[in-house]
């Protein structure tokens, strides 16, 4: 059905291509969008005007167009100006329901992923809805849009409209690097998170397959990060979570890849591929905002609290990637006083800043303690 929105879109589409006047009425002869400053209060007689045409939506009137000219304007311009009319209102009326489709797919895995209280039943019929299998196994992967076109995700004057094309290019642009790559596995599934956040759910192919293909992916990892990059035409940042079973199972491997991504950007910057994995003993700690995790990291604030000169030490040498003579410069120190400095780090906390696994666990407290503050790992 035309209707005032509709009419709206149409009527700034049209303008810079027809410079005639054209007015869109609905069915009972009010106006609904015009071309030009035309009368909004005028109740057209469609059926005494020969410049009223009737437009169609699936075989049906939906509406009318005026074209507020002499007959002998009209009438040629007509089927034209009708034609362009029906095949904008089809456009706006696919672009609106895959819109809605691809944000309640969004959500439906948002909430799969994020809820505590998952009733399974009622996610698998839900997900049925959109030919998404719960029960396949799978592996989850973070994509974060990194460079100019993240600040294009973020710019104030990006509407509403624009973004959902922008993310439905990134969608397609995703899907079409994991399922041409792996030809084989492709029931992959993309969704939005928000931000700069696109999470993908990792076909691992049949049961008894999922963990040697699982493996065999993890081999590809450097190969697809290339290869998305390629699609979306920018810097990306992808975390990779291990496999686990079921449907609660992509909620731990969500988690993991998520703070793998988070960590590895802040220990070795942006632009590249963390596999879970990469921690290597520290990463069942990555498995989630579980109390234990919360207790190691308060604790071992507590400690690097007691002592600013501790804690900035730890802070810059982590922030230097571990690099004792960039630390050294920033805190003005020579490079003696830094090696006194960590020694004494070492015998407080019982953690080597400069042994590569404990950095991590000094780190791991710091980015456990930043996320303690919200309850969800991330924000819709």
């Amino acid at each position: 059905m035309l209707n005032s929105s509709v009419s709206t879109i149409i009527a700034q589409k049209i303008t810079p291509i027809i410079s005639k006047k054209i007015v869109l009425i609905d069915k009972k002869g009010n106006y609904l969008a015009s071309t030009y400053p035309a009368n909004r209060t005028k109740i057209y007689e469609i059926s005494k005007d020969p410049t009223i045409f009737p437009v169609y939506q699936n075989g049906s009137v939906c509406g009318f167009v005026k074209i507020d000219e002499p007959l002998s304007v009209a009438k040629p311009l007509a089927t034209a100006v009708k034609s362009m009319v029906e095949l904008l209102i089809n456009q706006i009326e696919m672009s609106e329901n895959i819109s809605s489709k691809d944000q309640r797919q969004d959500k439906l895995i948002y909430d799969i992923l994020n809820n505590d209280n998952l009733d399974e039943d009622i996610a698998q019929a839900e997900a049925r809805i959109f030919d998404i299998d719960l029960t396949h196994p799978r592996i989850v992967l973070t994509v974060l849009i990194d460079g100019e076109k993240k600040e294009e995700l973020f710019k104030d004057d990006l509407s509403m409209q624009d973004k959902e094309l922008i993310l439905g290019r990134y969608k397609k642009g995703i899907k079409r690097g994991f399922d041409s790559f792996y030809t084989r596995l492709n029931s992959n599934v993309i969704a939005y998170f928000g931000k700069n956040l696109f999470v993908v759910l990792k076909d691992l192919g049949e049961r008894k397959e999922e963990k040697k293909n699982a493996l065999h992916f993890e081999t590809t990892l450097k190969t697809i990060h290339q290869i998305i990059k390629d699609e979306l035409r920018c810097n990306v940042t992808i975390g990779v979570g291990s496999y686990h079973h079921g449907i609660k199972g992509l909620k731990d491997s969500f988690k993991e890849a998520y703070l793998a991504s988070e960590l590895g950007e802040e220990l070795w910057g942006s632009g590249k591929v963390f596999n879970i994995n990469d921690f290597g003993v520290v990463a069942p700690l990555l498995s989630g905002l579980n109390e234990k995790n919360l207790q190691f990291s308060q604790k071992m604030l507590k400690k690097i609290a007691k002592d600013e000169e501790m804690g900035k030490t730890v802070e810059v040498f982590l922030d230097s990637n571990m690099s004792l003579t960039k630390t050294s410069k920033i805190l003005k120190i020579h490079r003696n006083t830094l090696v006194y400095r960590l020694d004494k780090i070492t015998e407080n906390l019982g953690l080597d800043p400069r042994n590569f696994e404990d950095a991590v666990q000094l780190k791991l407290a710091m980015l456990f303690n930043q996320f303690s503050i919200n309850s969800e790992v991330v924000i819709k």
